[in-house]
C-alpha cells in the first residue's frame, strides 16, 4: 500500500525519516473497509484510532429520536475515531462508517503510547493535530451559533469545495445542522440567477 499519504501527514508537522515512517507503520494494522462497513459501532469500546489512507469515513451520533447527526468526516490523510471511547475505554457514542471503500491504518491505544516512547516527535505531531482539531470544533460551534444557515453553507463549501463529490446532500445537511429539505431549498435559492 502507498505510504505517501501517511508520510505527508507527518511531514506537515514534524521532521521524519523513512525509517521512522516504516517503524510507525510496522505497528499499524492495515484494513480495507467496504462501502457501508463500520469501523466502530455505538456501544462498543473503540480502542483504536484510524488514519484514512484512502476513501471517505464518517462519524455520526444517533439521538433519542433516531436522527443521525454527522459529527466528523475524514478523507485521505485525516484521523478518525470515537475519541472519548478511545482515550477512556468507555462505550463509543459514535458510529464510524466507511462511505465508500476505505483503506485505513489502525493503531491501538497501547501501540500509540509505545510509539510515543520510541519516536518522541510523534507525540508533538498528535499534540498539533489534536489542537488543530479542537480549534476546528470550536470554530464550528461558534459558526453554528452566529451565522445564518446560508452563511454556514457558503463557508462550508468554500472550505471544502469538493465536498459534493465526497458526501451526500443528506450528510452535508446533517453536518450543518439542517434537514435535507432545508439544504435542498437553500441550494435551489443559491442557484437562481
Amino acid at each position: 500500500m502507498d505510504k505517501d499519504v501517511f508520510k505527508a501527514s507527518l511531514e506537515r508537522h514534524i521532521t521524519v525519516s523513512s525509517e521512522m515512517v516504516e517503524g510507525i507503520l510496522a505497528k499499524a494494522t492495515v484494513r480495507t473497509y467496504k462501502k457501508g462497513q463500520y469501523l466502530i459501532y455505538n456501544g462498543s469500546v473503540a480502542r483504536k484510532t484510524h488514519f484514512v489512507a484512502s476513501g471517505t469515513v464518517i462519524a455520526y451520533f444517533i439521538d433519542t429520536k433516531g436522527e443521525e447527526h454527522l459529527i466528523q468526516f475524514a478523507f485521505e490523510g485525516w484521523w478518525i475515531s470515537d475519541i472519548y471511547s478511545y482515550l477512556y475505554g468507555k462505550e463509543a457514542l459514535l458510529n464510524v462508517q466507511a462511505l465508500d471503500e476505505a483503506v485505513v491504518y489502525e493503531f491501538g491505544y497501547d501501540t500509540i503510547q509505545e510509539l510515543y516512547r520510541q519516536y518522541p516527535g510523534l507525540q508533538y505531531y498528535f499534540l498539533t493535530i489534536t489542537q488543530n482539531a479542537f480549534a476546528g470544533f470550536q470554530h464550528r460551534v461558534l459558526t453554528n451559533l452566529s451565522m445564518t444557515g446560508e452563511e454556514r453553507y457558503l463557508a462550508f463549501i468554500a472550505k471544502y469545495p469538493e465536498i459534493h463529490q465526497r458526501l451526500t446532500q443528506r450528510w452535508i445537511a446533517s453536518y450543518l445542522g439542517f434537514s435535507p429539505e432545508f439544504l435542498s431549498r437553500l441550494r435551489k435559492k443559491l442557484l437562481k440567477p
